[in-house]
């Protein structure tokens, strides 16, 4: 059976189970263009690999497109269209956002430069003083003081 026409008939699947299934649908035809026009068993595992990886670090696109390519091979191999999965089954780990600590040094700095924002927020017109940036910025600059007394 032919990529394209399996694709078609497992996003179908899916959105009959009351999925919305556009955005897995999408990664699909990108994969069934970067296939070409061929049978399900003719693909090689080198060329599923390369899709996914992709060009860059892992990302966690790299794991959507993944997840995607293991339910479509999953629907393949339940109806005997696929004998064999052709996706990596090593699923390297997303990394870890590591958020950047202050040093008291920096909050100091930053805490410096309050006059500016002082000045600013007089400078404000009083109808958007309620929104604006520089408003929000006092109160925030108080709680680092209070955490600097400390």
């Amino acid at each position: 059976m032919k990529l394209s026409v399996l694709a078609a008939q497992y996003v179908g699947y899916k959105q009959s189970m009351g999925m919305r299934f556009h955005t897995e649908a999408r990664t699909l035809r990108s994969f069934c263009r970067a296939m070409g026009e061929i049978s399900v068993t003719e693909i090689a595992p080198g060329r599923v690999q390369s899709y996914i990886a992709g060009t860059g670090p892992v990302t966690r696109f790299w794991h959507r497109k993944h997840e995607v390519l293991r339910g479509f091979y999953r629907f393949a191999m339940a109806r005997d269209m696929s004998p064999v999965p052709r996706f990596p089954k090593i699923v390297p780990k997303p990394s870890h956002f590591v958020p950047h600590i202050f040093s008291r040094e920096e909050l100091q700095r930053v805490l410096d430069a309050q006059p500016v924002v002082r000045v600013r927020a007089a400078s404000c017109n009083p109808i958007l003083a309620a929104c604006s940036s520089c408003c929000s910025t006092e109160r925030a600059c108080a709680s680092v003081r209070r955490f600097l007394s400390s």
